[in-house]
């Protein structure tokens, strides 16, 4: 497993804080820097694809502490133009797949889609960020999928949502929220879920062997 002694305890599998040393940090610009962070996810943001290259991107994902690929999906709310969104999350999905590293994605009212372009996905798939509601959860669960969920754990219209999604597939992230800690995302789901913090802890670490082998 990458992560060893205290870390383990609270996986953080989604994070742009680089002064996080427990966690994957996601980079989707300045990818020469990966390099001095011990874990981390690269990615084309579909929000930002003028800040890199697929070329850049090709060139740094394969270093070993580069343990995924992304964040990168489909946004219907930003400004890039949707074709080139399409074409440039394809080229991603085939990067995983060559690599066999999973995917981390960003996707914004755009579920459908983004399901239908993963089909291709030949690795483990992680939607960062989940905080929608159990019909939309139950759909990405169906195709084998996993969910990171953060912040969204202190709103209460998620918690009856949170409460039905199964612990074997799930992940925890503080994404850019430096107010927010990994040990309170996990105390508020061990108490949402009526498990011990312990067996929760336990839990993510399988997910995460399960998952994050194909990066090895």
């Amino acid at each position: 497993m990458y992560f060893q002694g205290p870390m383990q305890h609270f996986i953080n599998v989604h994070t742009h804080n680089m002064a996080d040393n427990n966690a994957i940090i996601s980079f989707y610009e300045a990818f020469e820097q990966s390099g001095t962070v011990p874990h981390c996810s690269l990615g084309i943001h579909p929000r930002y694809t003028e800040k890199t290259s697929y070329a850049q991107l090709e060139a740094f994902a394969g270093q070993g502490n580069v343990l995924a690929i992304g964040e990168c999906g489909l946004d219907k709310l930003c400004d890039t133009d949707w074709s080139l969104q399409e074409t440039i999350f394809r080229q991603q999905i085939a990067l995983a797949n060559k690599l066999g590293k999973p995917l981390i994605i960003h996707c914004v009212r755009a579920y459908s889609e983004c399901s239908h372009l993963l089909a291709a996905a030949k690795v483990p798939v992680i939607f960062h960020g989940f905080n929608r509601n159990l019909r939309i959860a139950q759909q990405l669960l169906d195709q084998g999928f996993y969910l990171s969920v953060g912040a969204a754990l202190f709103n209460p219209a998620f918690e009856p949502v949170f409460t039905a999604l199964p612990v074997d597939r799930l992940f925890f992230e503080t994404d850019d929220r430096d107010d927010l800690e990994i040990d309170s995302l996990y105390k508020r789901a061990a108490e949402l879920k009526k498990i011990g913090a312990e067996s929760l802890i336990l839990q993510v670490e399988h997910n995460f062997k399960k998952v994050f082998n194909h990066a090895r």
